[in-house]
């Protein structure tokens, strides 16, 4: 969006590719209990193809997600309203658990962005949705919810040439929602220890790579 070029694409939603990148650098760093996967679709306004694919795969394949971590348009400042400027996260009623650890960490940890929960099990304008009808937890994160559920507040360059990154604003709100799922991420995934030496990284001897502690 738009279809004439230029379509920059900046907070829609290359915000959000832009955070599974970065997350994946993060975490590679260390072992956890669970498997992360972070995953890239497409087709999302086309009918949200990529990740009904991807979340019909799943279900008949019985994978056992826990969580999906949808993050559509993140990288905006916002209006100012309120103050400080927080993430909306819209959750249905298999997420509910999932929507209070983003609460949950913000309490816990410091210079992340406050979430706003917001029950909405009527959103299915992102990627989310799949997961929901798969009956996976998931919530859907954006600074604004576009009206949805009663909440307003709209990205003005939503769909524009002017999707870039000088007007989404300043770029410490994005940094400081990559952290929250950072947080929320980490916790879910259960970290076991860091690695030391990635240039010798050896996947069956975690003893040898791994002998301290995450903290």
């Amino acid at each position: 969006m738009p279809k004439i070029p230029p379509a920059p694409g900046a907070n829609d939603n290359g915000s959000g590719a832009a955070m599974v990148i970065n997350l994946a650098k993060v975490l590679s760093n260390y072992r956890f209990s669970h498997t992360i996967k972070f995953i890239l679709v497409t087709g999302e306004e086309q009918g949200l193809v990529g990740s009904s694919y991807y979340a019909s795969k799943a279900s008949k394949a019985g994978e056992n997600i826990i969580a999906v971590l949808n993050a559509d348009m993140i990288g905006w400042e916002g209006d100012g309203k309120p103050e400080e400027e927080n993430l909306d996260l819209s959750y249905d009623e298999n997420s509910e658990g999932l929507a209070n650890l983003f609460m949950n960490v913000y309490n816990l940890y410091e210079n992340i962005v406050p979430p706003l929960l917001i029950y909405c099990p009527v959103n299915y304008y992102s990627d989310h949705y799949p997961f929901w009808e798969k009956g996976y937890p998931a919530i859907m994160g954006i600074t604004d919810n576009e009206g949805i559920c009663h909440y307003s507040g709209s990205y003005p360059y939503y769909h524009t040439h002017n999707d870039t990154i000088e007007n989404c604003g300043n770029l410490n709100f994005f940094i400081k929602t990559q952290r929250a799922y950072l947080s929320v991420l980490a916790h879910l995934a259960k970290p076991l220890c860091k690695i030391l030496n990635k240039r010798n990284f050896n996947y069956f001897d975690f003893k040898y790579i791994c002998p301290v502690k995450f903290k």
